[in-house]
């Protein structure tokens, strides 16, 4: 079992009930995995088990309407056109197509649905690469979420009364005095 720390600067709660969604998305599987053991995901959707995945490749996906999200699985093509890798993928590749098509549609009802939504970012790779600790890096992906919230709010996904992006919601592996590994925000529609 592993252990966590939790920065909430902002005091956000994400109180079970069944009125919110957990989107997790981030670099590696960590998200989902954090949000499986968090007693907090549901079901799955189409950014859980994917390499590597920010911010910005998500608005090039929303953007085309997930076009090409399932790339050529039949010759053993993985990776699609946004550069992301489908990690994971079923070994009886129609079935994997099928769940992933499930997956973008239970994703696109989740954004017509009158639930919050919780959208959380994990980047593992922080706590074995120093690259994914500089600042500017985070940085970056910061920026991208702010890029990613703007782009909601002009397709009219998000209205005025929902929680920005904030800075500082992390979980670390017993790392007492890292900065954030992961963004949290809600969305209330």
């Amino acid at each position: 079992m592993f252990s966590f720390f939790l920065h909430n600067p902002n005091d956000l709660k994400i109180i079970p009930d069944s009125n919110y969604n957990v989107v997790p998305f981030g670099h590696r599987c960590s998200s989902a995995l954090v949000c499986k053991y968090a007693s907090l995901r549901k079901f799955s959707l189409p950014f859980d088990w994917t390499i590597p995945l920010f911010p910005q490749k998500i608005k090039e996906v929303l953007q085309n309407d997930f076009q090409e999200f399932v790339p050529d699985v039949h010759n053993n093509v993985f990776e699609n056109k946004y550069a992301i890798i489908l990690s994971h993928f079923n070994s009886d590749k129609e079935s994997g197509i099928e769940e992933y098509n499930r997956r973008i549609e239970r994703f696109s009802n989740i954004m017509k649905e009158s639930k919050k939504i919780y959208f959380v970012y994990i980047n593992e790779d922080y706590l074995y690469d120093p690259t994914y600790r500089e600042e500017g890096f985070n940085h970056s992906i910061f920026s991208q979420m702010l890029e990613l919230e703007t782009f909601l709010k002009i397709l009219g996904i998000l209205d005025r009364n929902m929680y920005n992006f904030k800075r500082g919601g992390g979980i670390a592996g017993n790392c007492p005095n890292v900065k954030p590994l992961v963004e949290v925000f809600g969305v209330k529609f």
